[in-house]
């Protein structure tokens, strides 16, 4: 199976993901990583993922921009047609269900926060709303790390109750991040 996973940064990917990404790997699935390439990239590439880059601005709102990154992932997933698709961050979710949406591709997300759009309400949390009503009506699963997120989600209509469930946070390797003394 081809999995396509993508977030805003390589680092959140090998910082937050890399569990799930080498589980992907050992069950002899083909991943591809879109995000932005960084010092993780190498790290991605060694554990067994191909990586695609795409240019992604933080907190950008220049139309002409956005709707380049929103063509660029329609574009990969024409050309690669994953079997699934796993969005990490809010434009890598709105943009790759999209994408996946007008492919035809089943869609898995996970939403880890409101971030500022919500937490400081502007006009432009209309729009942000619209695009994720858009986006997730057609995903397979949309996980919240945490229950309030989940209540506001399904109570702004942005996704329907029964595709979403609430997971307990992405867990942490004890490998990696082991306790030291202070």
């Amino acid at each position: 199976m081809k999995i396509l996973v993508s977030a805003n940064t390589s680092w959140y990917l090998w910082n937050f993901r890399t569990g799930l990404l080498r589980c992907f790997l050992a069950n002899g699935n083909e991943v591809l990583l879109l995000s932005p390439q960084d010092h993780t990239s190498p790290e991605l590439k060694n554990i067994g993922c191909r990586l695609l880059n795409i240019h992604l601005t933080g907190k950008g709102k220049a139309l002409f921009s956005e709707l380049a990154s929103l063509i660029y992932y329609i574009k990969i997933f024409i050309r690669e047609r994953p079997d699934v698709y796993f969005g990490f961050t809010i434009k890598p979710v709105i943009y790759g269900s999209l994408a996946a949406r007008v492919v035809g591709v089943p869609t898995v997300v996970t939403i880890t926060g409101l971030g500022t759009v919500f937490i400081r309400p502007t006009w432009f949390t209309g729009v942000i709303k619209s695009l994720y009503r858009i986006s997730l009506s057609s995903a397979a699963r949309v996980f919240f790390q945490n229950q309030a997120d989940k209540n506001y989600f399904v109570k702004h209509r942005l996704v329907r109750a029964a595709q979403t469930e609430v997971v307990p946070g992405s867990g942490v390797d004890l490998n990696k991040f082991s306790i030291k003394p202070l």
